[in-house]
């Protein structure tokens, strides 16, 4: 005898992020985006160390480049420190990047600065403590601190 059965099919929404880019592109799209790890900053302070921002200028060119392009500067932060003062300090930089560029000629119009402190983690919290004592702590924590530009 056979038995009849039934078929679950779910459908799962799936979540599209944009893909990356290079500094270098021409044709991006609306989503698309880059994680910088070499623009430097002083210690626990907003400002821009004074050796070449090679990645900053290279956004610059970016921009120039593709004029009608709108981007969103987000910083990020490591764990160390206290969650409220990392994300002003994350906003206080992503505010200096901005000025960089406008300094640079780029319209203001055209660049959102947002700080979002540790909120946005490559490497999550557990992950990191666990790491705490050994020598690759310093390493994985540095992925935590980058600038990101996404295309709106």
């Amino acid at each position: 005898m056979l038995r009849p059965f039934i078929i679950l099919i779910l459908f799962i929404p799936t979540l599209t992020f944009g893909q990356p880019f290079k500094l270098s592109d021409k044709n991006v799209k609306k989503g698309q985006f880059i994680a910088l790890w070499e623009i430097y900053f002083e210690a626990f302070k907003p400002n821009l160390q004074t050796k070449p921002q090679l990645q900053l200028d290279s956004v610059n060119s970016f921009l120039i480049n593709n004029k009608d392009v709108l981007v969103e500067i987000g910083v990020h932060t490591d764990f160390r420190g206290d969650d409220k003062l990392n994300l002003k300090l994350s906003q206080d930089r992503a505010d200096t990047l901005k000025k960089y560029l406008i300094k640079k000629g780029i319209d203001p119009k055209r660049i959102t600065a947002i700080g979002f402190g540790e909120t946005k983690p490559v490497i999550e919290y557990e992950d990191w403590k666990t790491l705490m004592d050994t020598h690759r702590c310093g390493y994985y924590g540095k992925t935590n601190r980058r600038v990101t530009v996404v295309v709106k």
